[in-house]
């Protein structure tokens, strides 16, 4: 049907995406899914792919962990030099079904497009109106989607494969696993997560001080335990203003990111969401790793933990906490004292 060899090549790859985006109907014609790339990659192998997932949906946006635009996936691709013929430096005799081909950036974009979230639209009217044109890196995929890409991305770069795992483990084997265990590396370590035992202890020393801000700029609420205490996405906004956060430490863009990656969305009408404490922890955890992980900040924070004990000791030593009345933190006052000392 195609008159050229580039023709033909796009053909197979869209025919492709599509078999493995569909459900599997028929017994006798297995479509690979999401199961067989899971199968197919082991339980190591998925840990390692979210952890790339991971790695490189929050690139430029600490807050951004559910789902990868299409030009961070573009990066990776470059990173794992997707692009590229890789010489096999083994020793072992290479299969004529293992020679790698050709993939290029116009064929990573239609693929992306296949399985990026703005397409599982039950209206195809509706889903091919919000499906960008090709060559425009834009939308985003959430894990699910990611593996899936993987997987229809290898059989374009070893399409004289038999199956589609086979063509997986090869592109897993040659272009992934190498870097995968790099870009896992940046997220491995405890200091770096704010759910490390060091970032929970920290915010427990000092959670009389943040329950107290919490407060005056809460509302009372009716609570199983009785009378609690919670904030909306409006007071979040004042307080971050209040205490300078906004606009010296953090883009207003970027406290509404952080707010949303803490599961604060409005559910609609005219009722706000309402803001628990555990919540408000999480979007104080966050402005610290997005504010203090920006230049020159992160030359000197380095880890999570440094960076949430940035932020609080900016909040405590802010016109903000001053005009409340309280007194300083004890946990402030020492590290102060520290610091001094040095």
């Amino acid at each position: 049907m195609h008159g050229t060899a580039a023709g033909t090549q796009i053909h197979h790859m869209v025919t492709h995406c599509v078999k493995s985006s569909m459900k599997n109907k028929d017994p006798e014609l297995h479509v690979f899914n999401l199961i067989d790339v899971k199968d197919a990659l082991g339980i190591s192998g998925v840990e390692y792919a979210q952890r790339m997932f991971d790695f490189y949906a929050s690139f430029g946006q600490p807050t951004r962990v559910d789902t990868m635009g299409s030009g961070k996936f573009e990066k990776l691709c470059r990173d794992i030099r997707l692009y590229k013929i890789l010489e096999d430096n083994t020793g072992r005799e290479v299969n004529e079904s293992e020679i790698p081909g050709e993939v290029n950036p116009i064929d990573v974009d239609l693929c992306f497009k296949r399985h990026m979230l703005s397409s599982n639209s039950s209206s195809k009217k509706q889903a091919k109106l919000k499906t960008p044109a090709a060559g425009a890196f834009n939308g985003q995929v959430d894990f699910s989607g990611f593996l899936m890409l993987i997987s229809d991305l290898a059989a374009l770069k070893f399409p004289k494969t038999k199956t589609e795992s086979k063509a997986l483990s090869l592109l897993w084997e040659a272009h992934i696993k190498p870097y995968a265990k790099v870009a896992a590396a940046a997220g491995e370590k405890e200091e770096d997560s704010l759910t490390s035992a060091h970032v929970t202890k920290l915010f427990q020393q000092v959670q009389k001080q943040l329950t107290a801000f919490f407060k005056l700029y809460g509302l009372p609420g009716q609570g199983l335990d009785g009378i609690e205490y919670f904030m909306t996405r409006d007071s979040l906004m004042k307080m971050a203003r209040d205490f300078e956060i906004l606009p010296r430490l953090i883009s207003q863009r970027e406290v509404a990111q952080v707010i949303q990656a803490a599961g604060i969305r409005s559910s609609g009408g005219r009722s706000k969401p309402k803001v628990s404490f555990s919540q408000y922890i999480d979007v104080l955890g966050r402005i610290a790793l997005t504010a203090f992980g920006k230049y020159p900040h992160c030359n000197k924070h380095r880890t999570a933990l440094q960076r949430v004990e940035a932020l609080i000791i900016y909040l405590d030593m802010s016109d903000g906490r001053q005009k409340t009345g309280l007194k300083s933190d004890p946990w402030v006052t020492q590290q102060l004292e520290k610091n001094k000392r040095r």
